[in-house]
């Protein structure tokens, strides 16, 4: 995979509500899978891939929420 991209004509609105509970948008331009999430620090969201996503202000609480360890 590495840097591949996809072009889509679709708002990312309309792919979110056709995914299960474990995807969250995090950003205006993100959407992530929780089973990727290594962790949340400040704004920007840690996969388990070593990659780091932006989280944006709008969503920030509802993302610790997300990725909250459930008890």
């Amino acid at each position: 995979m590495g840097d591949e991209f996809l072009l889509v004509s679709r708002t990312l609105h309309s792919f979110r509500t056709e995914l299960p509970a474990a995807f969250q948008k995090i950003h205006k331009s993100y959407i992530a899978n929780r089973a990727k999430v290594d962790y949340l620090e400040g704004n920007q969201l840690a996969l388990k891939s070593g990659k780091v996503l932006p989280v944006g202000k709008v969503h920030r609480e509802a993302v610790r929420a997300w990725i909250a360890p459930r008890e």
